[in-house]
C-alpha cells in the first residue's frame, strides 16, 4: 500500500509538472494579434496603468521596476522573472498586454554593449585623461572604416601603425569594407588589433545628427598623497631644531579638504564641442582652483582639398612622434612606447585632464590637405617655479597641492606658485610618401619673463645654493648633475626643433624622432646642441609582436614637454630625493612631480607570444646607463599565463632589476627579485575572483651618504638597513547582480615592504615594515544614463613615524629614539557619472 502511494504521489507530482510546461508552452506564443490597441503595451506603460491590471501591488510594481531597472521585456516568459509574477498571474493578464517593439538607438546600445570599457574610461586618471574622452566619443559615434584616414585608425586605442596600414590597403583594394567579419578577415589585421578596432568603428556613413549630446562627471575622494609625498609633508622644516615645523601639519593634511574634481562636455554632432574642468587637489581650499576650458570644431572641409581636422581654443593637449618634442601632460608614465596600453595620442585634442604645470593654454589647430598634416598652436600661461635670489628662475615645479604665495611667504620661501609667465608657439609638418609612411619636421618656442640659472659654485662657499642645503663638493655626487645641467638661459626663451618619421613595411613599423635643444648651435649641425633621440621597431603576427626601443638623451636637454620613453623620471637619484638634505623639504616636489624623463641611454625589448592555445609569454628586457654618472642598470621582468581551464587562469610575473650589480666596489648599487603569483577564477555572468601572491627581496650596500662614515675615535654612525624583504597575499573578488546595473568589488591585501598596484584603475603604493590594506566599492548603474560609484579603503600598517633617523649623523646613543606607531588610514571615493 505504501508502495502504491508513493507511486500516486510521484503520478500526480508528474502530472502537475507536465501541466505547468504546457501552460508555460502556450503562454510563451507571442502576445501579439487582434485589438492590440485595447491593450496595454508593458514596455511603454506608466506605473499607473501598470497597477490597474488584475493582480497584486507586488508583482504589478516588480513588472515596472524590472524593465525600468533590469531589462526590457522581448518574451512572455521575461515576465516571469519579475518579483512576484507567477504563471497563473501571467495567464491572468495575458489577455489584456501586449509586448511593443523595443525601440532603442543605436548610441544607446553601444553603451550598453561598452559598458565595461565605460566604466574604465570614467574612473581614469593621469596622462589618459584627454584621451579618453575621444574613445568615449567614438565609442558612440563611431568613425566610418571605410572614410577613416590611416592617422585615425592609429589613434584608435591599442591599434598599431601595421593594423591601421592594413585596414587601409585592404579597403583600397576591395572597395569597402561591408561589416565586422569582413574586418576580420582583413589580410595582416591582428587578433589583439581587430579586437580594440571593432569597438570605435561603424561600415557606413552614420546620420547627420545635429542634437546635443554631453557628460558630466563629479569626483569627490580623500584618497592620500603617495608615501612619497607624505614623508615629504611630515619631515621636519627646521632641520632638527626642535620646533616640530612641518607642511603636513602647516596644509592641515591630518583631516584635509577632499579632492573635488568635476568635468562637463558638449558636443553637438560631431563637429563642435566644449569642454569644462575644475579641479580641487586634497588638502586646497578653492573649490574652482584649477579651471579650464576649451571651444573646439573638427572635420571642416574647405575648397581646395583642404581639411580643418580639429581647432581649439581655450585648453588643449599636443603631441607628435615619440613625445621627444611635445606631449604636455602633469604625469610621468615609465616605458611609455606609444603601444598597446602605453599608447600616446598622434595630434592636437581638447584638454579636459588634472594637468596644471604643463598644459596649454590658446589655440590650436591640425590640418590635412592630400599628404601634408600640420599641426600649429599657440599658449600663454603663467607656471609655478622656484627662483633665484636675483629672480631667476632655478627650477620648474609642479606643487600638489598648489600652496599659495601668501602661506610660502609666511614660512620664510619665496613665492612658488604662477612666478613665470610663458608664451610658447610652435608645430609639426609632415608629409606622407606611402601609406603609413612620412617625414615631418617640428618644434617650439617658449618666450619667459626671467632668465633660468640653476646656480650651483661648489668652490665659493659663500654662494649657497637655493635649494640645496648641503652643497659642498663633498656632499655632491656625479648623478646631481642632472640639477646643475638644467635648462640655463643666455636669453629670456627656450627653443626645441627637430624631425620625425615613421615607415610601415607589411607587419614591420620603424618609427624615431630626434631633437635638440638650441644653446647656440647651428640648426642644420647635428649634435653640437643637447640633443635626444628615439628609435623603436615593432613587428606583429598574428600570435607573436616584437617591440625594441632605442633612446639616447644628454643630461642637459632639459626640455619641460618631453614625455619620451624612460625608465625612470628626471632627478631620480639625486640629491632633490633626499628632501632631509633640502634648505626645505617642499622642494623635493621637483622630483616628486616631475614628468620629464631621466637622461638615459640603452635598449628595450619587448615580445609577446601565444605558443599553444593555453599558453601566453611575454617578456620585457630593458638595459640601459643613467648620462648623468654612466651608471648601469637592468630591468628584466617574465610573464606567463597558463590557462588550466577555460575559466582558470594562473599567472607568473618574475622580475629581477639591479644598478651597476657586476661592479661590487660602487656604493650605489642595488638588486631587486620579485616574484608574483596569480590565480584568477572566471564565473558566470562576469563574477570574478582573484588570489595573489608575491614575494620581494632587495638589497643595497650601507651609504656613507645618507649614514655618515664609521669615526676613527670608535664613535659609530646611525645604523641603517641595507635589505628589505617584501611580502604580499590579497584576495580580490567581482560580483554582478542579476541585472548587471549594480556591481561590486573588492579586496583584501596583507603586506610588507614596497609594493605598486591597481584598485580598479587608480594606481597606489603601499609601503610599510607591515599592515593590510582592504577596500571596497559600489557600482550603481541608477539609469541608462547615471551611475554612481563608491569606494570605501581602510590602511593599517606599522611604520616609524616618531622621529626621522637620518638627522644628519647626530649622535644619539644606544638607543634610538623611534617608536613603532601604528598608523591607520580610511579613505574614500565618490564619482557620480550623467550623460545626456
Amino acid at each position: 500500500m505504501a508502495a502504491g502511494i508513493l507511486c500516486g504521489k510521484g503520478r500526480r507530482a508528474s502530472v502537475r509538472r507536465i501541466l505547468s510546461c504546457l501552460l508555460l508552452v502556450l503562454l510563451a506564443a507571442p502576445i501579439t494579434g487582434g485589438a492590440e490597441e485595447n491593450r496595454l503595451d508593458l514596455n511603454r506603460a506608466t506605473l499607473e496603468e501598470i497597477l490597474a491590471l488584475p493582480i497584486p501591488e507586488k508583482a504589478a510594481r516588480g513588472l515596472w521596476e524590472h524593465r525600468e531597472y533590469v531589462d526590457w521585456f522581448r518574451t512572455v516568459t521575461d515576465l516571469l522573472d519579475a518579483e512576484g509574477m507567477t504563471p497563473e498571474l501571467l495567464a491572468r493578464i495575458r489577455p489584456l498586454v501586449v509586448l511593443g517593439e523595443i525601440k532603442i538607438s543605436p548610441e544607446r546600445q553601444r553603451k550598453d554593449d561598452l559598458f565595461y570599457r565605460f566604466e574604465w574610461w570614467e574612473g581614469a586618471e593621469g596622462r589618459d585623461e584627454s584621451l579618453v574622452e575621444l574613445y568615449k566619443d567614438l565609442a558612440l559615434d563611431p568613425v566610418n572604416v571605410n572614410e577613416a584616414t590611416i592617422l585615425e585608425l592609429q589613434n584608435l586605442q591599442n591599434a598599431a601603425p601595421t593594423d591601421a596600414v592594413a585596414i587601409a590597403r585592404h579597403r583600397d583594394r576591395v572597395g569597402e569594407i561591408g561589416n565586422r567579419s569582413a574586418l576580420r578577415r582583413t589580410p595582416g589585421l591582428s587578433g589583439w588589433g581587430y579586437s580594440n578596432i571593432r569597438n570605435f568603428v561603424t561600415y557606413e556613413e552614420p546620420e547627420a545628427d545635429d542634437r546635443i549630446h554631453g557628460n558630466y562627471s563629479i569626483r569627490v575622494e580623500t584618497t592620500s598623497y603617495f608615501p612619497d609625498h607624505i614623508d615629504l609633508f611630515r619631515a621636519d622644516r627646521d632641520r632638527g631644531q626642535g620646533t616640530n615645523d612641518n607642511w603636513y601639519d602647516r596644509l592641515g593634511l591630518d583631516s584635509p579638504r577632499p579632492a573635488v574634481f568635476q568635468k562637463l562636455r558638449l558636443r553637438r554632432g560631431n563637429h563642435l564641442q566644449m569642454g569644462l574642468v575644475t579641479n580641487r587637489r586634497l588638502g586646497e581650499e578653492d573649490l574652482l582652483d584649477t579651471k579650464k576650458a576649451f571651444v573646439g570644431v573638427s572635420d571642416l572641409r574647405l575648397p581646395g582639398g583642404l581639411r580643418i581636422d580639429k581647432f581649439f581654443v581655450g585648453s588643449y593637449s599636443v603631441s607628435w612622434g615619440q613625445g621627444v618634442i611635445m606631449d604636455n601632460t602633469d604625469f610621468f608614465s615609465s616605458r611609455k612606447s606609444g603601444y598597446n596600453f602605453a599608447k600616446r595620442y598622434d595630434g592636437v585634442l581638447g584638454d579636459l585632464s588634472r594637468s596644471e604645470q604643463s598644459q596649454l593654454r590658446g589655440a590650436a589647430a591640425e590640418a590635412t590637405w592630400g599628404p601634408v598634416r600640420a599641426v600649429g598652436f599657440w599658449s600663454d600661461d603663467d607656471k609655478d617655479a622656484i627662483l633665484n635670489d636675483d629672480g631667476s628662475v632655478n627650477l620648474l615645479v609642479w606643487m600638489t597641492p598648489r600652496i599659495d604665495n601668501d602661506e610660502l611667504i609666511a614660512a620664510g620661501l619665496r613665492p612658488i606658485r604662477d612666478q613665470l609667465h610663458e608664451e610658447t608657439w610652435g608645430g609639426n609638418v609632415r608629409y606622407s610618401f606611402a601609406p603609413g609612411c612620412h617625414l615631418g619636421l617640428g618644434g617650439y618656442e617658449s618666450r619667459y619673463d626671467r632668465f633660468f640659472d640653476p646656480k650651483w659654485n661648489p668652490h665659493d662657499p659663500g654662494d649657497k645654493h637655493p635649494l640645496i642645503a648641503d652643497d659642498d663638493e663633498d656632499n655632491i655626487v656625479a648623478q646631481d648633475g642632472e640639477i646643475f645641467s638644467s635648462f640655463k638661459s643666455d636669453g629670456k626663451f627656450r627653443r626645441v626643433y627637430g624631425g620625425d618619421f615613421q615607415l610601415v613595411h607589411g607587419n614591420l613599423a620603424l618609427q624615431g624622432e630626434y631633437a635638440e635643444l638650441d644653446k647656440g648651435g647651428g640648426v642644420l649641425e647635428f649634435g653640437d646642441d643637447p640633443k635626444a633621440l628615439v628609435l623603436n621597431a615593432f613587428v606583429q603576427h598574428e600570435n607573436l609582436s616584437f617591440l625594441t626601443v632605442y633612446r639616447d638623451y644628454d643630461v642637459a636637454f632639459d626640455n619641460p614637454y618631453q614625455r619620451s620613453f624612460s625608465n625612470y623620471k628626471r632627478f631620480k637619484g639625486t640629491v632633490l630625493e633626499d628632501n632631509f638634505r633640502l634648505q626645505d623639504p617642499i622642494y623635493g616636489l621637483a622630483y616628486e612631480n616631475a614628468a620629464q624623463p631621466q637622461a638615459e641611454r640603452g635598449f628595450y625589448v619587448n615580445t609577446r607570444y601565444r605558443w599553444a592555445e593555453p599558453f601566453i609569454t611575454t617578456v620585457e628586457w630593458d638595459t640601459w646607463r643613467r648620462q648623468a654618472d654612466m651608471s648601469k642598470y637592468s630591468r628584466f621582468v617574465g610573464r606567463l599565463e597558463y590557462r588550466l581551464l577555460f575559466p582558470l587562469r594562473l599567472k607568473l610575473r618574475h622580475k629581477w632589476q639591479n644598478r651597476e650589480h657586476q661592479n661590487l666596489q660602487d656604493p650605489t648599487i642595488f638588486n631587486n627579485v620579485e616574484t608574483i603569483w596569480q590565480l584568477e577564477y572566471r564565473l558566470s555572468r562576469y563574477d570574478e575572483l582573484e588570489f595573489r601572491y608575491g614575494s620581494s627581496y632587495t638589497q643595497w650596500p650601507p651609504r656613507g651618504r645618507l649614514q655618515g662614515e664609521v669615526d676613527a675615535t670608535g664613535d659609530n654612525p646611525i645604523f641603517g638597513n641595507n635589505a628589505q624583504p617584501g611580502q604580499l597575499f590579497s584576495g580580490k573578488f567581482t560580483h554582478h547582480s542579476k541585472s548587471r546595473r549594480l556591481k561590486f568589488d573588492g579586496e583584501v591585501m596583507v603586506y610588507e615592504g614596497f609594493w605598486w598596484f591597481f584598485e580598479k584603475n587608480t594606481f597606489r603604493i603601499a609601503d610599510g615594515r607591515g599592515g593590510y590594506r582592504a577596500w571596497f566599492e559600489v557600482t550603481d548603474r541608477v539609469s541608462d544614463d547615471f551611475t554612481v560609484r563608491l569606494r570605501y579603503v581602510r590602511d593599517n600598517q606599522l611604520r616609524n613615524t616618531a622621529v626621522d633617523l637620518r638627522q644628519y649623523n647626530e649622535e644619539v646613543g644606544d638607543t634610538i629614539d623611534a617608536d613603532d606607531v601604528r598608523e591607520v588610514t580610511n579613505y574614500y571615493r565618490l564619482q557620480a557619472d550623467w550623460s545626456f
